[in-house]
Protein backbone atom coordinates (compact mmCIF):
# COMPACT_ATOMS: atom_id res chain seq x y z
CA UNK A 1 0.00 0.00 0.00
CA UNK A 2 2.83 2.02 0.96
CA UNK A 3 1.52 4.57 3.28
CA UNK A 4 2.30 5.69 6.53
CA UNK A 5 1.15 3.58 9.70
CA UNK A 6 -0.54 6.94 10.24
CA UNK A 7 -2.22 7.72 7.11
CA UNK A 8 -3.92 3.72 7.56
CA UNK A 9 -5.00 4.46 11.02
CA UNK A 10 -6.89 7.74 9.79
CA UNK A 11 -8.38 6.02 7.06
CA UNK A 12 -9.69 3.41 9.20
CA UNK A 13 -11.05 5.64 11.84
CA UNK A 14 -12.66 7.63 8.18
CA UNK A 15 -14.40 4.05 7.27
CA UNK A 16 -15.87 3.50 11.24
CA UNK A 17 -17.40 6.70 11.20
CA UNK A 18 -18.64 6.08 7.82
CA UNK A 19 -19.91 2.31 8.82
CA UNK A 20 -20.88 3.93 12.38
CA UNK A 21 -23.24 6.88 10.19
CA UNK A 22 -24.77 3.97 7.84
CA UNK A 23 -25.89 2.03 10.58
CA UNK A 24 -27.26 4.68 12.36
CA UNK A 25 -29.04 6.09 9.06
CA UNK A 26 -30.03 2.63 8.37
CA UNK A 27 -31.76 1.76 11.88
CA UNK A 28 -33.45 5.19 11.70
CA UNK A 29 -35.14 4.50 8.50
CA UNK A 30 -35.86 1.10 9.14
CA UNK A 31 -37.55 2.47 12.40
CA UNK A 32 -39.95 4.63 9.93
CA UNK A 33 -40.53 1.71 7.61
CA UNK A 34 -41.51 -1.00 10.25
CA UNK A 35 -43.74 2.06 11.72
CA UNK A 36 -46.40 1.12 8.97
CA UNK A 37 -47.32 -0.87 11.75
CA UNK A 38 -51.60 -1.27 12.18
CA UNK A 39 -52.75 1.21 14.88
CA UNK A 40 -54.19 -0.98 16.83
CA UNK A 41 -51.68 -3.40 16.84
CA UNK A 42 -50.66 -3.87 20.69
CA UNK A 43 -47.35 -5.60 22.71
CA UNK A 44 -47.80 -8.05 24.92
CA UNK A 45 -48.80 -6.17 27.64
CA UNK A 46 -51.90 -4.61 26.01
CA UNK A 47 -49.63 -1.31 25.21
CA UNK A 48 -50.64 0.06 21.72
CA UNK A 49 -48.40 1.26 18.85
CA UNK A 50 -50.66 4.23 18.76
CA UNK A 51 -50.42 7.53 17.91
CA UNK A 52 -49.51 9.47 20.70
CA UNK A 53 -48.57 6.34 22.76
CA UNK A 54 -44.86 6.43 23.92
CA UNK A 55 -42.92 3.69 22.21
CA UNK A 56 -41.41 0.59 24.57
CA UNK A 57 -39.08 -1.77 23.87
CA UNK A 58 -41.48 -4.24 22.90
CA UNK A 59 -42.43 -1.62 20.51
CA UNK A 60 -39.94 -1.61 18.67
CA UNK A 61 -39.54 -5.27 18.28
CA UNK A 62 -42.58 -5.27 16.73
CA UNK A 63 -42.11 -2.26 14.34
CA UNK A 64 -39.18 -4.09 13.68
CA UNK A 65 -41.03 -7.18 12.73
CA UNK A 66 -43.23 -5.36 9.62
CA UNK A 67 -40.09 -4.02 7.88
CA UNK A 68 -40.03 -5.94 4.69
CA UNK A 69 -38.88 -5.51 0.67
CA UNK A 70 -41.69 -3.83 -0.37
CA UNK A 71 -41.11 -0.79 2.86
CA UNK A 72 -37.72 -0.65 1.36
CA UNK A 73 -38.45 -0.08 -2.05
CA UNK A 74 -41.14 2.35 -1.95
CA UNK A 75 -40.99 5.23 -3.79
CA UNK A 76 -41.63 7.40 -1.13
CA UNK A 77 -38.00 6.08 0.56
CA UNK A 78 -36.23 7.30 -2.64
CA UNK A 79 -34.38 10.01 -0.29
CA UNK A 80 -33.36 8.01 2.22
CA UNK A 81 -31.80 5.36 -0.50
CA UNK A 82 -29.67 7.70 -1.86
CA UNK A 83 -28.69 9.04 1.75
CA UNK A 84 -27.88 5.09 2.26
CA UNK A 85 -25.86 5.02 -1.30
CA UNK A 86 -24.08 8.44 -0.55
CA UNK A 87 -22.41 6.12 2.85
CA UNK A 88 -21.54 3.53 0.26
CA UNK A 89 -19.99 5.12 -2.25
CA UNK A 90 -18.20 7.29 0.45
CA UNK A 91 -16.89 4.31 1.95
CA UNK A 92 -15.45 3.34 -1.60
CA UNK A 93 -13.94 6.34 -2.13
CA UNK A 94 -12.28 5.93 1.06
CA UNK A 95 -11.06 2.49 0.50
CA UNK A 96 -9.66 2.57 -2.58
CA UNK A 97 -8.56 6.23 -3.22
CA UNK A 98 -4.67 6.45 -1.99
CA UNK A 99 -3.19 9.68 -0.70
CA UNK A 100 -2.96 11.49 -3.97
CA UNK A 101 -6.20 11.37 -4.98
CA UNK A 102 -7.58 12.03 -1.40
CA UNK A 103 -7.48 16.25 -2.83
CA UNK A 104 -10.41 15.28 -5.26
CA UNK A 105 -11.74 13.07 -2.48
CA UNK A 106 -12.50 15.30 0.23
CA UNK A 107 -14.37 17.12 -2.13
CA UNK A 108 -17.06 14.07 -2.19
CA UNK A 109 -17.18 14.61 1.43
CA UNK A 110 -17.23 18.84 1.60
CA UNK A 111 -20.51 18.77 -1.04
CA UNK A 112 -22.97 16.33 1.09
CA UNK A 113 -23.90 19.34 2.85
CA UNK A 114 -25.31 20.75 -0.47
CA UNK A 115 -26.65 17.38 -1.68
CA UNK A 116 -28.42 16.90 1.24
CA UNK A 117 -29.18 20.41 2.56
CA UNK A 118 -31.84 19.13 5.91
CA UNK A 119 -28.52 18.06 7.90
CA UNK A 120 -28.21 21.68 8.16
CA UNK A 121 -31.53 22.20 9.74
CA UNK A 122 -31.93 18.78 11.30
CA UNK A 123 -29.13 19.93 13.54
CA UNK A 124 -31.54 21.61 15.64
CA UNK A 125 -33.97 18.64 15.32
CA UNK A 126 -31.25 15.71 16.38
CA UNK A 127 -31.01 16.74 20.00
CA UNK A 128 -34.33 16.61 20.66
CA UNK A 129 -35.42 13.46 19.01
CA UNK A 130 -31.97 11.68 20.76
CA UNK A 131 -33.67 12.63 23.81
CA UNK A 132 -37.07 11.40 23.22
CA UNK A 133 -35.92 8.25 22.15
CA UNK A 134 -33.86 8.29 25.35
CA UNK A 135 -36.19 8.94 27.82
CA UNK A 136 -38.85 6.83 25.99
CA UNK A 137 -40.69 9.46 24.99
CA UNK A 138 -40.69 9.37 21.14
CA UNK A 139 -44.14 8.28 19.73
CA UNK A 140 -45.90 7.92 16.55
CA UNK A 141 -46.98 11.32 16.31
CA UNK A 142 -43.09 12.41 16.88
CA UNK A 143 -42.10 10.54 13.52
CA UNK A 144 -44.81 11.49 11.48
CA UNK A 145 -45.47 15.27 11.89
CA UNK A 146 -41.55 16.27 11.11
CA UNK A 147 -40.16 14.10 8.39
CA UNK A 148 -37.93 12.09 10.84
CA UNK A 149 -35.93 10.24 8.94
CA UNK A 150 -34.45 13.20 7.05
CA UNK A 151 -34.35 15.33 10.37
CA UNK A 152 -32.81 12.46 12.29
CA UNK A 153 -30.09 10.35 9.09
CA UNK A 154 -29.02 13.87 7.45
CA UNK A 155 -27.25 15.58 10.51
CA UNK A 156 -25.55 12.57 11.08
CA UNK A 157 -24.44 12.05 7.83
CA UNK A 158 -23.86 16.02 7.39
CA UNK A 159 -21.50 15.96 10.18
CA UNK A 160 -20.13 12.87 9.47
CA UNK A 161 -19.01 13.71 6.01
CA UNK A 162 -17.31 17.15 7.65
CA UNK A 163 -15.56 15.13 10.09
CA UNK A 164 -13.77 13.19 7.00
CA UNK A 165 -13.44 16.19 4.78
CA UNK A 166 -11.26 17.69 7.54
CA UNK A 167 -9.81 14.42 8.80
CA UNK A 168 -8.48 14.14 4.72
CA UNK A 169 -7.77 18.31 4.30
CA UNK A 170 -5.34 18.07 7.51
CA UNK A 171 -3.73 15.31 5.96
CA UNK A 172 -3.21 16.79 2.59
CA UNK A 173 -2.14 19.99 4.37
CA UNK A 174 0.76 17.62 6.49
CA UNK A 175 2.03 15.86 3.16
CA UNK A 176 2.71 19.33 1.70
CA UNK A 177 4.49 20.90 4.69
CA UNK A 178 6.09 17.62 4.31
CA UNK A 179 6.87 18.41 0.59
CA UNK A 180 8.46 21.87 1.44
CA UNK A 181 10.87 20.40 4.11
CA UNK A 182 8.62 22.47 6.75
CA UNK A 183 8.64 18.92 9.57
Amino acid sequence: MGEKPNIRIKKFAQLGLLIGSFLFCSGVFALEIGLRTPYDTVDSMGRIVGFNDPFRAEHYGIMASNIGIEGLLAYENDYSGILLAAHVVGFIVIFLCGRKEWSWTRWYFAIQGFIFPLGWLGLFFFPSNVSAIVSGSLDREDVIDLPFTTMNTNPVWFITASVVFFMIRSDLIQSARERRGCE
